[in-house]
């Protein structure tokens, strides 16, 4: 079998250090393991992080045909050379340290001076060097207020006169634009798709892309959630939100195939709300994306060394020795030694539906009442979130709440590596959360929220007391109180889960996604039907 993968990211997207794509990566490791062709679709942007990705999971890139448009945009091309003004050590900002340098030079030789006759000349003679410097400098900036009034001035009225912001639901201009570039590289895409002919099945891994909706063949889109419409009034303020979400619906109302990571999103999302038939939706639990191969020194190597220590733990911390978070000031962060410290972690992007405020309300507690001296580790940038940032500073929690954001897949390893406890505070997940079994790999055990998606899973293992009300952070805390004293009983009762949730791994899951697919195929008459 051919199977297509179509990847419409935008290209601030990094494959790697998000669940979805390391999700991704461990699906195509067991597609090519049992010997089917792999072609992705992708922009040109994307392609460094998609070799980046396959490079990970150890995937045979020679094996794998790839579908681009030509080159990126030239207006993604223009916004990347615009940046380069707002960055450090650009031309604009070297030009502007010269003359700095230039005339504090100019004003301590004068200072200096203290013979008339000579502090005229030199008077004289800086004057005249200054001007000779600072025309030119002068026509440089002048030129490029110009061209960025110009430039502003113009996409503007380009937005306004084609009514691009009405037509996709969005007021930020820049965003506009950015959409309705990303939305022609992907109908480009799907052309060029369609072109190539020969693929068997196209796997679609996301519901944000409608040009999907017009690729020939049997198409199958992964459906994980619709979390929007479960929390709409947590979205109300996100920018973009609405349109997202209509972009959404449509993929789904439209797609005919789909793939979800449980049966709750089955159910309820796919058959009772947008009326799919039972037999056009395929459930199909996460791989294990285990951290442990990104840190984990050969047991042979430390046999040779002849050493008790153990050097997977030692890397780990050294990992995390040489990388700094993000904390209230730029010396407190220099100053600690993270590698040593007791922690708390949840890794997750800021997202409404994450519910990290509640998070950090059930720690300020443990912190304050109960004396813990563990800190709060995080994975997101809290610049984005305003209200999360002002609970932070009322509470004077701003070195005690840090954040390692944008951190590669090894150091997000050894991040679970080092934690005591992971805790997810989750309101709503596409599947079972990937935390869980990202900690277990590299012996960190979980605490998880009550929801649908974690019930089907850790009642049946008879795990309900490592659940807490997501709603309710006091509930939170408790459950942490109870268990950080007992960690090693935490993990020992959730290791016989864990090691179930292991056999998950990537040639089981592609096996799985390989019947589905084939079944869909049937369905469009592709292969002859299964004989009895």
């Amino acid at each position: 079998m051919k199977i297509g993968i179509f990847l419409g990211y935008g290209p601030q997207v990094r494959l790697g250090k998000e669940g979805l794509g390391r999700y991704l990566g461990g699906l195509m490791k067991g597609f090519q393991t049992q010997d089917q062709a792999i072609v992705i679709a992708c922009p040109v942007w994307l392609m460094r992080t998609v070799s980046d990705l396959m490079e990970a999971f150890s995937i045979d890139k020679d094996r794998v045909e790839f579908i681009n448009n030509r080159r990126d945009p030239p207006m993604w091309k223009t916004y990347q050379f615009s940046q380069r003004f707002k960055k450090k050590g650009t031309f604009f900002q070297q030009l502007r340290n010269l003359l700095k340098s230039v005339f504090t030079r100019i004003g301590n030789q004068l200072a200096d001076t203290e013979n008339a006759l000579v502090f005229s000349i030199l008077l004289v003679i800086n004057l005249l060097a200054g001007i000779v410097l600072l025309l030119p400098a002068l026509l440089l900036f002048g030129l490029r207020w110009l061209i960025g009034l110009l430039s502003e001035k113009a996409v503007k009225f380009y937005v306004k006169s084609k009514r691009i912001t009405k037509e996709l639901g969005v007021n930020d201009w820049q965003l506009a634009l950015f959409m309705r570039m990303n939305d022609t590289v992907n109908a480009n895409l799907v052309a060029l798709a369609n072109d190539h002919g020969d693929v068997d099945t196209w796997f679609v891994p996301s519901i944000f892309w409608p040009q999907v909706l017009g690729l020939k063949g049997t198409v199958v889109i992964n459906a994980p959630d619709l979390v929007t419409q479960e929390f709409p009034t947590r979205f109300s303020d996100t920018l973009n939100a609405e349109n997202v979400i209509k972009r959404c619906r449509e993929v789904l109302l439209n797609g005919k195939y789909f793939i979800t990571y449980c049966d709750y999103v089955k159910e309820e999302l796919l058959l009772k709300q947008y009326g799919k038939p039972g037999d056009l939706v395929r459930a199909i639990p996460h791989v294990d994306n285990s951290m442990l191969p990104y840190i984990q020194i050969d047991p042979a190597v430390q046999k040779t060394m002849g050493t008790a220590r153990d050097l997977t733990m030692a890397y780990a911390r050294s990992l995390l020795a040489h990388r700094k978070p993000i904390a209230s000031s730029e010396v407190y962060s220099q100053m600690v030694r993270w590698d040593g410290m007791k922690y708390i972690f949840y890794a997750s992007q800021l997202r409404p539906s994450k519910n990290i405020l509640g998070l950090i309300k059930a720690y300020e507690y443990l912190l304050r009442e109960k004396f813990i001296s563990h800190k709060l580790f995080l994975t997101c940038s809290l610049e984005k979130g305003a209200e999360i940032g002002r609970y932070i500073n009322e509470h004077r929690l701003q070195n005690d709440v840090v954040c390692f954001y944008n951190v590669p897949a090894q150091t997000l390893a050894a991040l679970y590596a080092c934690a005591d406890l992971v805790v997810n505070p989750t309101l709503y997940e596409g599947g079972f959360p990937f935390t869980f079994g990202e900690g277990m790999s590299v012996g960190t055990p979980s605490l998880m929220s009550r929801i649908p998606q974690t019930q089907d899973v850790l009642e049946p293992a008879g795990l309900e007391e490592i659940m807490f009300d997501a709603h309710d952070w006091r509930d939170m805390a408790d459950k942490m109180a109870y268990w950080l004293p007992r960690l090693d009983e935490l993990y020992e009762k959730e290791l016989p889960l864990y090691r179930e949730l292991a056999k998950r791994t990537p040639d089981v899951v592609a096996a799985d996604y390989l019947r589905a697919f084939e079944d869909f195929m049937r369905l469009d008459g592709k292969l002859p039907e299964k004989s009895a």
